[in-house]
């Protein structure tokens, strides 16, 4: 192949890229892009920061339910794994889920800027002066690596998820979307039966009729400490990740976060 065919090979293509009509990026969208452009290798997207878990924290729950926070941070619902379109907050999340959950909270205050008919931030600063006050996402409940409850994308967010797991704890209902109590959560006096639903429900796991997930008050308690644990941990690794790369704005970065996610999901 000559140089003439190659010239007609990229002119076809381009025009190709032309004809799909595609919007120029966003301000978010570059800011996002700059995000993911900021680590050189894989390993070192890979930097894990914070602390592990305590061994005894891990063991017990290898045996009981545990709630485990998750934002949502991709939106690529052709994946076999529920849980790859969510980062867990965490102490040991690497620093490349630090910057897909920045670059969630981007998007989020973009949809936010738009609703109002504002500009969309381009910037830290930015971001930190229109901070999302809900990240969709919300808490799974896990038994047996089993994801029983996922939380929805649209529908679902942290603080108030927390909030309901801990009405269940504290009075015996769990509030849902619209009237009424959550439809898969059944209370025997100081038990709960978890039922699963959607994708979990149809599952494979899932096939044997009348199986479902129970914990019991104690099992609660200890679930909804950990994940407020947890979502405080999640303070470390994105203090290293904003020192790291925007050293300027990253103590606003975490007072915005720990405001938002940790003040509103505390005792």
């Amino acid at each position: 192949m000559d140089n003439a065919d190659d010239d007609e090979i990229v002119r076809r293509i381009i025009e190709g890229v032309d004809e799909l009509n595609i919007p120029p990026p966003t301000p978010v969208d570059n800011i996002i892009r700059e995000i993911t452009n900021s680590f050189t290798s894989i390993e070192e997207c890979n930097i894990v920061t914070g602390q592990p878990k305590n061994a005894d924290v891990t063991k017990y729950f290898e045996t009981n339910p545990e709630l485990l926070a998750l934002v949502k941070a991709g939106d690529n619902y052709f994946l076999a794994e529920e849980t790859t379109r969510y980062v867990a907050l965490h102490g040991m999340v690497s620093q490349g889920d630090v910057a897909r959950i920045v670059a969630a909270l981007f998007r989020s205050a973009e949809l936010n800027a738009v609703d109002r008919g504002e500009t969309s931030p381009d910037t830290i600063k930015a971001l930190c002066d229109n901070f999302p006050k809900q990240l969709s996402g919300g808490l799974a409940l896990i038994k047996d690596e089993i994801f029983w409850k996922i939380p929805t994308p649209t529908f679902n967010f942290l603080p108030e998820d927390l909030s309901a797991w801990q009405q269940l704890h504290d009075t015996n209902y769990m509030p849902w979307i619209g009237e009424g109590s959550y439809p898969n959560i059944i209370v025997q006096g100081d038990n709960f039966e978890i039922w699963p639903i959607g994708e979990v429900a149809e599952s494979e796991l899932m096939s044997e009729p009348g199986i479902h997930a129970c914990l019991n008050r104690t099992q609660l308690k200890v679930a909804l400490e950990n994940v407020q644990q947890d979502i405080r941990d999640f303070l470390v690794p994105l203090r290293s990740w904003a020192m790291r790369f925007y050293p300027a704005d990253a103590e606003e970065l975490v007072a915005c976060f720990t405001k938002a996610f940790v003040d509103s999901n505390s005792d």
